[in-house]
Order: C-alpha cells, then sequence, then structure tokens
C-alpha cells in the first residue's frame, strides 16, 4: 500500500504512486508465480511481498535504517520493506536534472520496487571476490534498473506505455548517471554510468 504523509502536500503525487506502485505488485506477483526470478544463494520468496510506499515531506523515520531527509532522494530500507520518497524529488528531476514527465517519475518509483525484489530473492548479500564496494553498488543499482525495465515492459500494454513515456524514462536513466551528475573518477560510482543506467 502506499502511505501519505499528511504534511507533505502531494495528493495528487499521491495518487499516481499509489498508481504505480499497484501496476508493480501486478507485474511481480505474476513474476514471482512464474518462478522467473533468478535465486540467490537458495534464497527465493515463493510469493510476491507487496511493499509499502511511503511519501513523505522534508524528513522521515524508518524501521530498520535510522533517519533520513529529503536529501538522499528516493531509497529502499530493507529492514521494514519500505519504499520512500519525498515528491520534491521529482521537482529537483525537472528543474535540476532536465528529466521530466510522468513516466520520469515512474520509472524512480519502478527502481525502488526493483531493491524490494532484490531484497525478496537475496540479490543484495551476493558477494563477488575481488569487486569492491562500490562495483558491488553499481551491480546492485543496475540490477534494480533492469527490474525496473521488466517491470515497465510486462506493463506497457495496461499501462499505455507509448514511445514518449519510454523516452521519459531514458531521458531520467540518463540524467541520474554517476558521469552526468558530475562524477570523474569510474571507480567512485556508485549507481553506474548513464549509458549502463540506460
Amino acid at each position: 500500500g502506499t502511505v501519505c504523509d499528511s504534511s507533505a502536500g502531494a495528493t495528487q503525487a499521491c495518487d499516481f504512486s499509489r498508481d504505480i506502485l499497484a501496476s508493480t505488485e501486478d507485474v511481480w506477483a505474476q513474476q514471482f508465480q512464474q518462478g522467473r526470478l533468478p535465486r540467490y544463494n537458495n534464497q527465493q520468496a515463493d510469493a510476491y511481498q507487496n511493499p509499502t510506499l511511503v511519501i513523505y515531506s522534508g524528513g522521515v523515520g524508518t524501521d530498520g535504517c535510522g533517519r533520513a531527509s529529503s536529501d538522499v532522494g528516493p531509497f529502499y530500507c530493507p529492514g521494514d520493506r519500505k519504499l520512500y520518497v519525498d515528491p520534491s524529488f521529482y521537482e529537483v528531476m525537472e528543474s535540476r536534472l532536465r528529466a521530466p514527465g510522468d513516466f520520469a517519475q515512474a520509472y524512480v518509483i519502478a527502481h525502488e520496487v526493483g531493491h524490494h525484489v532484490q531484497n525478496l530473492i537475496g540479490a543484495t548479500q551476493v558477494q563477488v571476490q575481488g569487486e569492491s564496494a562500490n562495483q558491488t553498488s553499481v551491480r546492485v543499482e543496475l540490477q534494480a534498473d533492469c527490474f525496473a525495465g521488466v517491470w515497465g515492459h510486462t506493463a506497457r500494454a495496461d499501462l499505455a506505455i507509448d514511445e514518449a513515456d519510454l523516452r521519459e524514462a531514458l531521458n531520467a536513466a540518463h540524467a541520474i548517471g554517476d558521469d552526468a551528475l558530475g562524477h570523474q573518477n569510474e571507480s567512485q560510482f556508485t549507481h553506474g554510468s548513464s549509458a549502463q543506467r540506460m
């Protein structure tokens, strides 16, 4: 379900987020039921377990990840299986990152749901020998992007996703690549390059 902080003053964002979350739930319930997800260390939920999406403003307390401010951007907390989004991030995407549009916002939600899927299948516990912490982070983030793509592809007909929507999502993925955000040293990347994210 979706929990909207009454002080967030973002009824439209709540309604939109609720619709996107419901779509992700439909897609992932089907994917789990069909056994289409990889297993990591034999960890696999038998059925998809819906996360909770929390729409907040300014700052928020979590059960398992401490307190967070809007500055951290959207995030998933595996401890409480909740996704946290401050709608002000969408304004940042539109104005500072030049990534406007409803489907750009949908991609953000789908990406965080991707982290929830990873949590359910044990993907975040995988250790790769010789991999740095940053390389692990990039691998995890790119898989969450891939899962967002699985959702978009599967839900395309139901949501009437068109080419303009896909351009919005790809534009958003490009805008939040580490290189597009000004990071020069690839070894310091935490989310992947724009090209990788797209």
